[in-house]
């Protein structure tokens, strides 16, 4: 079956989602795989701020992002944040008006 949406909710149902931009195909892949080519941030509050960089989206990406921290008492919360389907295919389409 062919579906044709905007809906990310709907896209992620799929098997494979073909990512259109002026007529050209741009990605073709499972929503996992398309999902996976996103960015992975690590948000950690302290103090009162938030530090934020992006990691690699495997646990000892995390891991070695942690080990400048410490985990002292003074690290309130961890937070990972990972793109949506819908941030990556936004971050897509722009890379091919770029090119």
């Amino acid at each position: 079956m062919f579906i044709s949406t905007h809906l990310m909710d709907e896209a992620i149902l799929c098997d494979r989602i073909a990512i259109l931009r002026a007529g050209s195909v741009i990605a073709t892949d499972t929503p996992g795989n398309i999902i996976e080519r996103g960015k992975t941030r690590l948000v950690v509050e302290r103090d009162g701020t938030e530090d934020e960089e992006t990691i690699g989206g495997h646990p000892e990406d995390l891991a070695a992002a942690l080990r400048p921290y410490g985990l002292d008492e003074e690290v309130t919360a961890v937070e990972v944040r990972t793109d949506t389907l819908e941030e990556v295919v936004l971050s897509l389409i722009e890379k091919a008006e770029v090119g």
